[in-house]
């Protein structure tokens, strides 16, 4: 089904296929080791926005780690993520929020790096770090590493001040 698909030159053709429904599917079939996974991924990758939201929102959803890494990786290889991640990136759910700074860094897009800077104020740690690495992949003059190391450790220093006889965790070592 996913090889004729891939034939259809006809935009408007394409995202009449393209329901909800169809791309939802078609991730399914991405985790099924049987499947022909280019013709699937063509598909899901045409169908912009909403074939890249589908693969984040399965992302986000999956409870095995092999299955995680994979559609990560299939995210990572659509365009159209940047979108869809940057606005996943807003979400107070720390696994979420860490995927799409992840995903926005892969993208490398300059543009993306007032909301990877947002995170740099986010609760949980892991994000933190995971913006730092982002922005460490764009790269650019617009990106101080050294700025960015400050930020989490100033977050950590405050939270871990507070929370260290909970938390069980060191505060991230001061150069």
């Amino acid at each position: 089904m996913f090889k004729l698909l891939d034939g259809i030159d006809e935009p408007v053709s394409l995202e009449q296929l393209a329901t909800p429904a169809a791309l939802q599917l078609g991730v399914e079939l991405l985790l099924d080791p049987t499947t022909e996974q280019e013709p699937v991924q063509a598909f899901l990758r045409r169908s912009g926005v909403p074939g890249a939201r589908a693969v984040f929102e399965q992302l986000i959803a999956a409870t095995e780690l092999a299955d995680r890494r994979f559609l990560y990786d299939v995210a990572a290889s659509m365009p159209a993520t940047l979108a869809v991640a940057r606005q996943y990136s807003a979400s107070p759910t720390w696994f979420v929020a860490r995927n799409a700074a992840g995903l926005v860094g892969e993208m490398k897009s300059q543009s993306a790096i007032p909301d990877l800077s947002r995170l740099l104020k986010h609760s949980d740690l892991r994000v933190r770090i995971a913006a730092v690495v982002a922005l460490g992949h764009i790269g650019g003059p617009t990106v101080s590493c050294s700025r960015c190391r400050k930020r989490v450790r100033s977050t950590t220093s405050s939270k871990s001040s507070r929370h260290s006889h909970t938390s069980g965790r060191p505060a991230l070592a001061k150069n």
